[in-house]
């Protein structure tokens, strides 16, 4: 089973727009998000951007929306049952 990922892109050299691109990720049980952006990153687009460091959901650096809620992308999974997924950088509140 694969997956749809909307994930936002960003090239801040060339000034575009953010835009997001599309990617069909297959699926495997326990999957995190971070997993789909190191699949995405690994297999599909070498150009894309992220953070993470301790992959136990203590130091906060890979932080992400993931549709539309702010997440931990190391420690959360994927629903299966969400046939599309949206993941983008966290919003700023000031």
């Amino acid at each position: 089973m694969k997956i749809e990922f909307l994930i936002y892109r960003f090239n801040s050299v060339k000034k575009t727009k953010p835009s997001y691109d599309s990617f069909s990720i297959p699926y495997i049980k326990g999957m995190t998000a971070l997993d789909v952006i190191q699949y995405v990153y690994k297999y599909l687009d070498p150009t894309l951007a992220f953070r993470y460091e301790c992959r136990q959901g203590i130091c906060g650096t890979c932080g992400v929306m993931l549709n539309g809620k702010p997440v931990l992308s190391c420690s959360t999974q994927i629903d299966p049952k969400n046939k599309t997924n949206t993941i983008g950088p966290l919003e700023l509140s000031c």
